[in-house]
């Protein structure tokens, strides 16, 4: 038995109610042959009121919208084929062929910058690479310049400047013995020529030569002696001073470049996300745009009706704009009856 069309546009009147719930009736009433296929009534949008009491199985038009909706893509777009005006169609059916005139360009552009941020990414890479190389080398260095500093210093506390003050009075005792040597070995020259019998000329060279070697020796003593003086005032307290502030400046300069490299690992790690990040972005744009241009060929999302599509090859048309609209059926059950609703377009099948 072929579906019994019922289109309601307004309510009707109370006979007309009568009349159409009878013929309902004697129509769920009335015989039906095993190879006869099941019975259907289609109603089309309208408000209706207690049409229905039975137990029933619909199947309610969904509505697939035609349109093309872009990623990225906001230029002009124009229709270059029409396959499929309308009617019947299956999922993933060829509709329409849009051209987009400024895609190819923008792809090129996005391609060049996702290139450009795989460089970066690159070169970044090995500077990150380079550094983390060197980083230790560095510090290794500064290591052994702070231990070496570390141990002059302790040989100083611990016996060098001690070793530096004995040194100096054990020279400028040495000068003090030669000279009272000097002294005594002039005093028994002029002795011994006092008793000898020697001439005059002689005697006057050996005593003034002894008299001019003391006298040059006391003068180099009294430098000695001054010099003596300044290392232990001035020279002692001032190598001391240095151990101390190499020491320190050296383990200063270690910690500075242990620091120094946490902070550039960490600066050099948030380089990297950012140029990683730029990378994605331009990936996710470049694909973005390829997707925009992948959806110019417009295919049936659903199968099921497709109104007329009124556009012509060359039209402009708008982004995110229903070109068409393709009704597709999803069945299901009810055992409501339907009254004071509106309803959209249904197809119920008599159980």
């Amino acid at each position: 038995m072929p579906p019994l069309p019922l289109s309601l546009s307004h309510r009707p009147p109370a006979h007309a109610l009568g009349t159409a719930a009878l013929a309902l009736a004697g129509f769920l009433t009335g015989p039906a042959r095993a190879q006869d296929p099941p019975a259907t009534a289609v109603a089309q949008p309208a408000e209706i009121e207690r049409v229905l009491h039975a137990p029933a199985r619909y199947a309610a038009q969904q509505r697939a919208a035609v349109r093309y909706t872009a990623r990225s893509y906001h230029g002009p777009l124009e229709v270059d084929q029409i396959i499929t005006r309308g009617g019947a169609v299956e999922s993933g059916q060829l509709l329409l062929q849009l051209v987009a005139p400024d895609l190819a360009d923008a792809i090129t552009k996005a391609t060049t910058r996702r290139d450009e941020a795989l460089e970066a990414l690159t070169a970044a890479e090995l500077k990150d690479a380079h550094a983390a190389e060197l980083a230790p080398v560095k510090q290794r260095g500064l290591e052994n310049s702070a231990l070496h500093a570390s141990r002059n210093l302790t040989w100083w506390q611990t016996g060098g400047a001690d070793d530096a003050r004995t040194d100096i009075r054990l020279g400028m005792e040495s000068s003090q013995a030669r000279l009272d040597d000097e002294s005594e070995e002039l005093a028994q020259l002029e002795r011994l020529y006092a008793t000898a019998n020697l001439e005059s000329d002689t005697q006057d060279i050996v005593l003034n030569r002894a008299r001019r070697k003391l006298t040059i020796n006391r003068e180099r003593h009294a430098v000695a002696a001054r010099r003596a003086q300044q290392q232990l005032d001035v020279n002692l307290p001032q190598r001391d001073h240095e151990f101390h502030r190499t020491a320190e400046s050296a383990q200063r300069s270690l910690d500075h470049a242990r620091a120094k490299a946490v902070i550039d690992a960490a600066a050099r790690a948030r380089a990297l996300t950012r140029v990683r990040s730029a990378l994605n972005e331009a990936k996710k744009a470049l694909a973005d745009l390829e997707a925009d241009r992948d959806a110019l060929r417009m295919t049936a999302q659903a199968a099921g009706w497709m109104t007329r599509v009124d556009l012509q090859p060359g039209d402009r048309v708008k982004a995110d704009t229903d070109l068409a609209v393709i009704q597709a059926p999803t069945a299901g059950l009810s055992n409501e009856s339907v009254e004071d609703k509106t309803c959209d377009i249904f197809k119920f099948q008599i159980l």
